[in-house]
């Protein structure tokens, strides 16, 4: 920095210091002006002047002061909010179980069968009790049927044809 910069600041923090002292004066408390470093004998004369002054108020010992000015002035003026533990995300849903689809059901000889499409895509006709897969065939019904795999109980039904789109006559004329 330059002297003249250096000149500048001095006489900013001497106003500085100026307005301090008068505004202080101004709320009507008392003014102790101290070396930059005070002697013990300054204190000491500062504690026996615990006397009210003009306002009312008593001015509190240098001592009462000493943990203040022990805290680290680059600590955050207000303590940051708490931050929550994160919480433990809930284990993902299992992943959707392939069913074979039921193609077609028929009964012969009193004996329930049906047409399977396995996870791979071939085709099997299968009885009530049967294995397709790793499904246990529990019931053959016409239209659906039951399948078991460990625990779990499915049923899968035969698709029902999706309805072509009817026809408009517009646009078609018989010529006559």
């Amino acid at each position: 920095m330059t002297n003249v910069k250096i000149r500048r600041l001095a006489t900013l923090a001497k106003a500085s210091q100026l307005v301090l002292v008068l505004a202080t004066l101004s709320c009507g408390a008392r003014v102790i002006f101290f070396r930059s470093e005070p002697a013990k004998a300054d204190l000491a004369q500062v504690d026996s002047q615990n006397a009210p002054t003009s306002s009312g108020h008593s001015i509190p010992a240098l001592d009462s002061f000493a943990a203040i000015w022990q805290r680290d002035l680059r600590q955050p003026l207000i303590d940051p909010e708490p931050v929550e533990a994160p919480r433990a995300k809930p284990p993902p849903p299992p992943p959707p179980v392939k069913l074979p689809r039921l193609i077609a059901t028929f009964v012969e000889h009193g004996q329930s069968w049906g047409l399977f499409s396995d996870v791979k895509g071939a085709q099997r006709v299968r009885r009530t009790g049967g294995q397709i897969g790793s499904f246990q065939i529990v019931s053959i019904t016409p239209g659906s049927a039951s399948l078991r795999q460990g625990a779990n109980t499915y049923e899968v039904s035969i698709p029902k044809p999706k309805q072509a789109p009817s026809r408009s006559r517009r646009g078609s004329r018989r010529r006559g």
